[in-house]
């Protein structure tokens, strides 16, 4: 991962100098090279904050990189009932936020907070499924 200058409107100041940008080498997915999408912004109570850009379904790959890393630590995590499953989420994540936008306006569509741990009450990979694209 490197640091990649993004325009960060509409995330709080002392957050976007923050976010550590995942490079694209690290894609395996060809869509995430192309312009346009959804950018997301993965602020943890670590204090790690990670941000994905041009994610084509946000919904997928924020789920599956959730269920990756918490399948290593419990084997079970997808036999557990949803209100277990968002609990251990609200512990790990803090806040996620979110932007929608087509190639040639990334700069005009701020970011916005679809996701706290202290307010939502629901699996945030089901509220990013208002910025997968309608392919």
């Amino acid at each position: 991962m490197d640091r990649i200058k993004r325009v960060s409107l509409g995330l709080p100041k002392s957050l976007a100098n923050e976010v550590l940008w995942v490079a694209r080498k690290y894609r395996t997915n060809s869509l995430s090279h192309e312009p346009g999408g959804s950018d997301v912004v993965v602020e943890y109570h670590s204090n790690e904050v990670l941000g994905y850009d041009w994610i084509k379904f946000p919904s997928k790959y924020v789920s599956r990189i959730w269920n990756k890393g918490i399948s290593e630590i419990h084997d079970d995590y997808e036999n557990w009932e949803e209100e277990e499953q968002i609990e251990l989420i609200k512990k790990k994540i803090k806040r996620i936020y979110a932007r929608r936008f087509e190639k040639e306006n990334i700069e005009v569509v701020p970011f916005k907070e679809i996701w706290n741990s202290k307010t939502s009450d629901e699996i945030p990979w089901k509220i990013l499924e208002d910025y997968d694209m309608n392919v």
